[in-house]
């Protein structure tokens, strides 16, 4: 699956940021910005907290890009800098706090609130139910075709670790794939709109 961060970005401009040039910071902000935050709030599915990384990522890029060696490589570079600000959000004490929280809301929540068909899956949606970390891993290993030893360097691991934890969010993501359909044929043998499961 291509990546959200098609190179859109000329090597000359990358160069002028390189020097420090603000027209080359707003431009490359101005092209990337959106791939950014679309990538992060998708992981970290807050947007306030998304809004946030996105800006510390660019203040990064701004700030680092004159380590930049290749500048061929800065797509790569700028979602690398994205996925870290992501993980270290999701190690702060404070998201494991909320994820608690959240955890137990959403036990007290009634389920199936996404209408779903046999044929249709919403991603967002299934990607919603995967812990933070998991998301990450399925998002980075999925969409922006990280292999294992990559996603297991990323969270200071080994492969393994990063095979394992998508192997259990395969399964969560077919168990509740499972129980949405069984769900929606429940509610279509009742005579019931899916729409109102």
């Amino acid at each position: 699956m291509a990546s959200l961060f098609a190179p859109s970005v000329d090597l000359s401009t990358i160069e002028a940021l390189k020097l420090g040039d603000k027209k080359a910071q707003h431009e490359i902000y101005e092209k990337l910005s959106s791939a950014v935050f679309t990538m992060v709030s998708r992981i970290l599915e807050d947007r306030q907290l998304a809004e946030e990384v996105t800006q510390d990522t660019f203040v990064d890029v701004i700030n680092r890009a004159g380590t930049l060696s290749n500048p061929k490589a800065f797509h790569g570079w700028v979602r690398s800098i994205a996925l870290n600000h992501c993980f270290m959000r999701l190690r702060s004490p404070w998201m494991r706090r909320r994820e608690n929280i959240e955890n137990h809301t959403d036990r007290l929540e009634l389920a199936g609130d996404i209408q779903v068909t046999e044929r249709v899956v919403d991603i967002n949606a299934a990607l919603k139910k995967l812990s933070p970390l998991d998301r990450m891993i399925v998002w980075m290993h999925c969409i922006e075709g990280y292999t294992h030893d990559e996603i297991g360097r990323v969270f200071s691991k080994t492969a393994s670790f990063s095979k394992n934890r998508l192997a259990i969010a395969y399964r969560k993501l077919e168990s509740n794939s499972e129980e949405r359909r069984r769900s929606h044929r429940k509610h279509l043998d009742e005579g019931l709109e899916p729409s109102t499961v």
